[in-house]
């Protein structure tokens, strides 16, 4: 018999990402916020309302989800990239470019590989 809490897990999930897409972002970020108080073990949720609270420009808060997520699931290439998304959007390239490296680690083939590249090498007189 599976748990009513993880189907209600799966529902709050569901309809976070159905909020998501349509960019109905406080919304997601309610449901996903649901999904983990019933759940807090899911990496994904995590991941997801931390791209919610970048759609909202709250990128502190998208760190801490990212953080969240990269604990839970240390080879979380895309929580470390987007993670030094937000760090380079709040001026933090140190730390952006620690992020980048380590998703590089993980996945050098990556689908954003040449964009992570990318971006180092233009921070590369900033950040040494």
């Amino acid at each position: 018999m599976v748990s009513g809490t993880f189907q209600d897990t799966d529902a709050y999930f569901n309809r976070g990402q159905a909020n998501f897409a349509a960019g109905n972002y406080d919304a997601a970020i309610a449901d996903y916020t649901e999904a983990i108080r019933l759940n807090d073990h899911e990496p994904d949720v995590y991941y997801y309302r931390g791209q919610a609270k970048i759609g909202r420009k709250n990128y502190l808060g998208a760190i801490e989800d990212f953080t969240l997520a990269i604990r839970l699931n240390p080879r979380f290439v895309e929580a470390y990239r987007d993670r030094g998304n937000a760090l380079e959007r709040l001026g933090d390239l140190i730390d952006a470019k620690t992020d980048f490296l380590k998703a590089l680690d993980l996945n050098p083939h990556h689908p954003q590989a040449d964009y992570m590249r990318s971006k180092l090498a233009q921070w590369r007189n900033i950040t040494g």
